[in-house]
């Protein structure tokens, strides 16, 4: 999995921008996922697991992220069904060194408390064996097609996006080395620069409670920034029934990453089994999705489903903060077709499927919609027509202008063409 993926909510609160997780196609058994659950989706529970057992040893010098340890298990049972097509194209790549997973895994369950995410998480990277490795200075790629070559060792590896399409495997960059962005370093941190170029470095030590700032990044573990202006400290997370503020940065904390902040009041999310509406404005939303039987359905019911819902399925509904946002599964090739009534803020939806993305020159009301990512002419009323996408040989300025879904690039000037394979 690309750095670029956040592993859970909480890892944020400790700096982390994304770790990869072990892929493979072979099947084992994994509590909470059934007895033939891919052993990709096994190594990241058991990531995740060894994340919330430190989240919760860590507390009294970190701070809570979670009301409990089952809290966040639940959490991170979620976020691994809503990464579900992550994982299985991981499969296709990448395979699993079982012995290293376990020695990082263990790593973990002796690691010191730090500011930021422990260095022993990160290790847990070299676990993914290419099916097809590249070493540094090799042809690599980007994409998810079957034994796409790969860079091995990706804690200490990356690949290099090329005009081309493909890319050339790089080693990350020592401290002290120039960078641009967090991935060039082995550190995972590409330090800030007024002037001059930035370096790669070990994340700097953050404030501690009670200590002045004025964002919440600027805070250590999972403490937050919070109180009137000027007068902002990092403080730890609230519990159920502390008052609390819904956005980043308040007069008052944020809750705990379980929880929504209501009315100003920490509250418990809805349990599964529990009523859940299609319009929650001002009331908890569910801990894991809001579930309907039918796609214009006004009350549906919590719940994990087995899988997320499919082509012509009633979305489901997710909670981003305190507002639940419609889903689908389909490995991108769906998106949330809504429809609603009403205008301004007494706009409300009334109805929503999974709809396959649609071709060039369809109706559409929303640039998701479009096989492009492209809607023209649409209003609240009206429908508008979702782009054409341009054949081999057009000029592009992205790969969604593109019916090969490439734009290429040679020497300067940007075409449409058929997909690289990278050897």
């Amino acid at each position: 999995m690309k750095r670029s993926m956040v592993l859970l909510a909480g890892l944020s609160a400790l700096g982390c921008t994304s770790v990869p997780l072990p892929g493979a196609s072979s099947s084992s058994s994994s509590s909470g996922g059934g007895p033939q659950e891919p052993a990709v989706f096994a190594g990241y529970r058991a990531v995740l697991s060894a994340v919330c057992e430190y989240f919760e040893r860590c507390e009294s010098s970190l701070g809570p992220a979670f009301s409990s340890k089952e809290a966040c298990l639940r959490a991170q049972a979620v976020q691994v069904q809503l990464d579900h097509a992550v994982h299985q194209a991981e499969s296709q790549v990448y395979t699993v060194d079982a012995a290293v997973l376990a020695t990082c895994l263990r790593a973990l369950e002796g690691a010191v408390c730090v500011d930021r995410v422990p260095p022993e998480l990160l290790a847990c990277q070299d676990a993914l064996l290419p099916r097809t490795p590249r070493m540094p200075g090799d042809q690599c790629s980007t994409q998810f097609a079957p034994d796409a070559p790969r860079c091995v060792q990706p804690a200490q590896t990356r690949c290099v996006p090329a005009a081309s399409g493909c890319g050339i495997c790089a080693a990350r960059e020592a401290n002290g080395s120039e960078c641009t962005v967090n991935e060039e370093c082995l550190s995972g941190y590409c330090g800030a620069a007024l002037i001059g170029p930035r370096h790669c470095e070990d994340l700097p030590n953050a404030k501690g409670a009670g200590e002045g700032c004025l964002d919440t990044l600027e805070c250590q573990g999972n403490l937050v920034c919070a109180g009137g202006l000027f007068q902002k400290t990092c403080r730890a997370r609230v519990a159920a029934g502390e008052g609390c503020s819904a956005s980043r940065n308040g007069d008052l904390p944020e809750c705990t990453l379980d929880l929504v902040c209501v009315s100003g009041v920490c509250a418990r999310r809805l349990a599964d089994g529990q009523a859940c509406q299609r319009n929650a404005t001002g009331s908890p939303t569910c801990e894991s999705f809001c579930v309907f039987t039918s796609s214009d359905a006004a009350q549906g019911t919590c719940a994990l489903p087995a899988a997320m819902p499919g082509a012509g399925q009633p979305c489901a509904l997710h909670a981003v903060g305190a507002t639940p946002a419609p889903t689908c599964g389909g490995e991108g090739n769906l998106f949330t077709d809504e429809r609603f009534t009403g205008t301004g803020g007494a706009r409300q939806a009334v109805s929503c499927v999974c709809s396959m993305r649609q071709a060039g020159s369809t109706a559409c009301f929303e640039d998701e919609a479009c096989q492009t990512g492209t809607c023209t002419g649409e209003t609240e009323s009206a429908a508008g027509t979702c782009t054409t996408p341009l054949q081999d040989g057009a000029m592009c300025t992205g790969n969604a202008d593109c019916a090969s879904a490439f734009c290429g690039n040679t020497n300067g000037t940007r075409t449409c063409a058929a997909f690289p394979i990278c050897q």
